[in-house]
């Protein structure tokens, strides 16, 4: 009798050794195929500034912009399509010449990494937009940077575009999107207009 339950004993234990590499190999497999979470979107900050000739009057065309603002101040803001207007004077040498700009310009953010097996994805660059008013044209600036200040930013991955002229659209790449900008001249619409952004300095 005791040896039938000696045998047996012996005959299970290879049966788990087996059992118990399998449990190893299963928890190591589980834990290696783990699939990270994706990285959040980055955000997207806009600012407004001029040159030359400070504005009589201008429209951010968005509420991010608070209507009393500062000049050269970010402001986080949704991605979309938006429309914004100025105005002013300006000394041309002899006499002072009016001006005033439309432009419908584009905000987007960045999405983030998708996470892989193991790792989680990176969280998406943020998006700085510089509109600069003129009285010869809107000029559009942008960089990207994890920073949440941009003049922190030491990235290399800023595009310039410069504007002139009566009308016509920017356009350039920036990562996996195509930005544009489409601005044109127009009438003043008189600075007794109700709405509007109002800078503070």
């Amino acid at each position: 009798m005791k040896t039938r339950t000696l045998l047996k004993a012996i005959s299970y234990k290879p049966f788990l050794a087996l059992i118990a590499i399998l449990s190893a190999s299963f928890i190591i497999t589980t834990t290696s195929c783990h699939v990270g979470s994706d990285g959040r979107p980055g955000l997207a900050y806009i600012t407004f500034e001029w040159e030359v000739s400070k504005p009589d009057f201008i429209d951010c065309g968005t509420p991010a912009v608070p209507p009393n603002f500062y000049y050269g101040t970010y402001y986080r803001i949704s991605p979309g399509w938006y429309t914004a207007f100025y105005e002013g004077k300006v000394w041309t040498g002899q006499a002072w010449g009016t001006y005033a700009w439309e432009m419908d310009y584009e905000i987007w953010v960045n999405p983030g990494q998708r996470g892989g097996y193991g790792y989680n994805g990176k969280d998406g660059l943020n998006t700085y937009m510089n509109f600069v008013c003129t009285p010869y044209g809107p000029k559009i600036y942008r960089h990207e940077s994890y920073m949440r200040k941009a003049q922190d930013s030491d990235s290399d991955d800023t595009a310039r575009e410069e504007v002139t002229g009566t009308d016509g659209t920017v356009e350039f790449q920036a990562g996996e999107y195509s930005v544009r900008m489409t601005y044109r001249k127009v009438e003043p619409r008189g600075t007794d207009a109700k709405s509007g952004n109002f800078p503070l300095n």
